[in-house]
């Protein structure tokens, strides 16, 4: 059972910075829109662009973003 952990937070933690991924992102909003769906609550969502990455984004295109 812990190779089985060991392997799925591998896979929602990026190596570089050890921090969560966009994976992480998605499976966590993906529970909380289910989650509050479900007992009828509201739920909010707010990004902050804290490096500047749009300037990527424009050059190269969100799927070169996402590269990154």
């Amino acid at each position: 059972m812990q190779k089985i952990i060991a392997v799925e937070t591998m896979t929602y933690i990026d190596p570089l910075t050890a921090g969560y991924n966009k994976r992480y992102l998605l499976r966590a909003l993906e529970d909380k829109f289910n989650r509050a769906k479900a007992l009828h609550a509201d739920l909010s969502l707010l990004f902050i662009d804290i490096d500047c990455f749009k300037r990527v984004n424009d050059t190269y295109g969100h799927d070169a973003g996402d590269i990154f």
